[in-house]
């Protein structure tokens, strides 16, 4: 008779396999052109020195990222160096939660919290800018499962396994790395006292800083009020004083989804000092980052965003909801209400929407209520039940919806897979799809336990098969022709004005930028590169707030088409543009403009024109 799997077995494997579902890779985009780019300075576009973004240093300068990477673009290309290491570190991080999950003893929930991780909302911080485990390629995408990996073995014990894992993260990302060392040294200060004379580091740092030694020479330096004016304009998700109710709102659910754990797990589990220690280093590194940036205006506190503490808040308290959810619900009564508000704020935090006020106190009342042991009418219980179990399956539905409208608006030449990832990654379709291989796995039959097994085993090449979504000129852009496109139009120094594709000018055409809002990344990191970015996004101001209200008017209307041509600019705008000093030397448009362009690129479904921007200057009166 054939052996039942067990199901530890086939909810990881589904578990995993919706993860890559929700992870799938849709090309360059966000900081993965960032850090793309950095890495086609050192290899195939040396050119790329005079880009805005590179002009007076970047993030690169606190990594070793592009540097351990070039001999990869030389060796694989990037096309092929993106991918495998894309795969590689979601693969890592998905074994990095199951590893950090049994470190705390929690096995057989281990599946559970790694399908929490991949499909409920990864975002975290200020405007919902950053997410862990980015489908897309960055130096992120290696240190987070070092970083988390470096916890599990601190719960262990392994002291020199964890500070090894610690040291190649801080290599590879310091910003991300960090918030684990602080929380990895006061799980130590828990352990052994002897440790607080880690302390002795600080007065240290400002005595080399005052030396002048770098990078702590930046501890000691002010932003000039010309810089601050910059950065604090273009880049206001980085002071925790400019993020809203809704953001704060997630830092309150995930601190008390870690504190409900801490409580609820057994008092000799040693992980309950490192939920200890996770609270502490949120504590510490938010008001760090509110005294150092905020009110000092430190330019080395404010460049190493000591909030960013929040993504491994935000991971470890969506790994630990399903243990959370369940500990309360087994403890009937109002327990059972705390628990419902709570997976309702979680889905509420995947929508975005802004209801969670309402959901938060509810929380807060129904577990106080609970705590001071109140008895209410059970009838009364149920009904709010019923209620909020409503509740959860409007909210998937209506997100499921958003997402699907989603794809059409925003990515019309998407295929099936796409909008089938959506679907069976909406949080509580995922949820029923593994508890049915759950149960198929614990069934005396053995045909239902080999059919749980292999479904879950064809989920999983199934989501690698469709992992890659990119388009053709998505494919094209990461992997260019010997002779780029438009080449022999546009001399190696010129600049190019492409919207929303500053990675296909890096990349496709190893030319400079001349304005991308992407580019404004670099501000953080050099005064100089803020002086030159700030007189360009002014020359952009008047094309950026026409394509704003242009997009708003094609949401309302209903046409995506129109949602493109949104992208270029007027006749009116284009002349203002390239009538004046700052100015670029070609354009690139997905719309055709009235002027006959130089050359057409075709990739697939999509047609790109090619213009100086000569053709649209005004003629001299």
């Amino acid at each position: 008779m054939l052996r039942s799997p067990r199901p530890l077995l086939v909810t990881g494997l589904a578990a995993a396999a919706l993860f890559l579902f929700a992870r799938g890779y849709e090309g360059l985009q966000h900081d993965g052109i960032l850090y793309s780019g950095q890495t086609l300075l050192r290899t195939r576009v040396p050119a790329l020195s005079g880009d805005p973004f590179f002009s007076s240093g970047s993030q690169d300068a606190f990594s070793l990222y592009s540097l351990l990477v070039a001999p990869l673009y030389d060796m694989l290309g990037s096309n092929a160096t993106h991918l495998a290491l894309l795969l590689l570190g979601l693969g890592a991080s998905a074994l990095a939660v199951l590893a950090l999950l049994r470190s705390l003893g929690l096995q057989a929930l281990a599946p559970w919290g790694l399908l929490a991780v991949g499909v409920l909302s990864p975002m975290y911080g200020g405007m919902r800018i950053f997410g862990y485990t980015e489908p897309y390629l960055t130096a992120r995408t290696l240190a987070e499962p070092l970083a988390l990996l470096s916890l599990a073995a601190c719960v262990r014990g392994r002291w020199a396994v964890a500070a090894a894992l610690l040291g190649i993260a801080l290599a590879l990302h310091p910003l991300m790395a960090l918030p684990a060392v602080v929380i990895a040294w006061l799980f130590a200060v828990g352990h052994n006292r002897r440790w607080l004379w880690a302390l002795a580091a600080v007065p240290a740092a400002l005595v080399l800083g005052a030396l002048g030694v770098s990078p702590l020479d930046r501890l000691l330096r002010r932003f000039d009020p010309t810089w601050w004016d910059i950065i604090s304009t273009i880049s206001r998700h980085l002071f925790v004083n400019e993020w809203d109710f809704r953001d704060w709102r997630g830092v309150l659910t995930d601190v008390g989804l870690i504190a409900a754990a801490w409580a609820l797990l057994p008092p000799a589990q040693a992980g309950r000092r490192l939920l200890a220690a996770s609270l502490g280093a949120t504590g510490l590194l938010l008001a760090a980052s509110a005294a150092g940036s905020v009110l000092l205006h430190s330019v080395l506190i404010t460049q190493i965003q000591p909030w960013r503490v929040l993504w491994l808040t935000h991971a470890l308290a969506m790994a630990l909801s399903p243990f959370v959810l369940r500990q309360l619900w087994q403890q009937q009564g109002l327990w059972q209400l705390t628990a419902a508000f709570a997976a309702l704020l979680l889905l509420d935090a995947q929508a975005g929407s802004s209801y969670g006020g309402p959901l938060l106190v509810g929380v807060l009342l129904s577990a106080g209520l609970a705590w001071r042991q109140v008895v209410v009418s059970p009838s009364l219980t149920r009904g709010l039940l019923v209620l909020c179990a409503l509740g959860l399956v409007g909210y998937s539905a209506t997100h499921l919806m958003l997402q699907l409208d989603r794809i059409s608006w925003l990515q019309p030449h998407a295929g099936a897979a796409a909008r089938a990832a959506k679907i069976v990654t909406e949080p509580l379709i995922a949820l029923g799809l593994v508890a049915l291989l759950w149960i198929g796995a614990r069934h005396r039959r053995a045909w239902a336990n080999a059919s749980a097994l292999g479904v879950a085993t064809l989920g999983l090449i199934a989501a690698l098969l469709t992992w890659d979504r990119r388009d053709s000129f998505g494919q094209l852009v990461e992997s260019p022709p010997p002779n780029p496109p438009f080449s022999r139009f546009i001399p190696v120094h010129a600049s190019v004005y492409w919207p929303d594709n500053v990675g296909a000018i890096w990349s496709l055409l190893g030319r400079t930028s001349h304005y991308s809002r992407l580019q404004s990344a670099g501000s953080l990191f050099g005064r100089d590169t803020a002086l030159t970015f700030a007189p360009r996004r002014a020359a952009y101001r008047a094309i950026d707030d026409a394509r704003e209200q242009c997009e708003a008017g094609s949401l309302i209307g209903g046409d995506p088409q129109a949602l493109v041509r949104c992208a270029t600019p007027s006749p009116v705008l284009l002349a203002d543009l390239c009538s004046q000093p700052q100015r670029p030397d070609f354009l690139v448009f997905e719309s055709p403009v009235q002027a006959t362009p130089l050359s057409v690129l075709t990739a697939g479904p999509r047609r790109f024109s090619l213009y100086a921007c000569t053709q649209f200057q005004r003629a001299a009166p």
